[in-house]
């Protein structure tokens, strides 16, 4: 097998990921965000687009871990890193931010993703 379709393999295989998400870690988001958006107006420049209503991912609705595979990880994390003020190249933003981890996580069943060799 080629070292690309070892990648592919292990970019569709299920791991764990452990959440932690708490009140605190929202409020401390939300400060963060409010900092900066204060710091905008005071150059001049317009707040960022932000999604309303931060706040903690219930542990009833996630436990304490969730199953998924290490694309959607990599997908949510290219998202999230990506800056709202990248305007019209956003979305090759976050697919970069995606494509550019692509061998850093492997999933294995029954297991917690973890760093790879790669």
């Amino acid at each position: 097998m080629t070292d690309t379709s070892v990648v592919l393999e292990n970019l569709v295989k299920p791991g764990h990921v452990q959440v932690a998400s708490t009140t605190a870690l929202a409020g401390a988001v939300a400060d963060a965000a409010a900092k900066d958006d204060k710091e905008r107006l005071e150059d001049g420049r317009e707040p960022v687009r932000r999604k309303p209503e931060l706040r903690r991912v219930p542990a009833v609705e996630v436990g304490q871990s969730v199953t998924v595979t290490p694309w959607e990880v990599l997908h949510a994390l290219g998202r999230a890193t990506v800056l709202s003020r990248q305007g019209a190249g956003r979305g090759l933003a976050e697919h970069w931010g995606c494509l550019k981890y692509c061998q850093a996580l492997e999933g294995s069943s029954g297991k917690y993703m973890k760093l790879s060799e790669w």
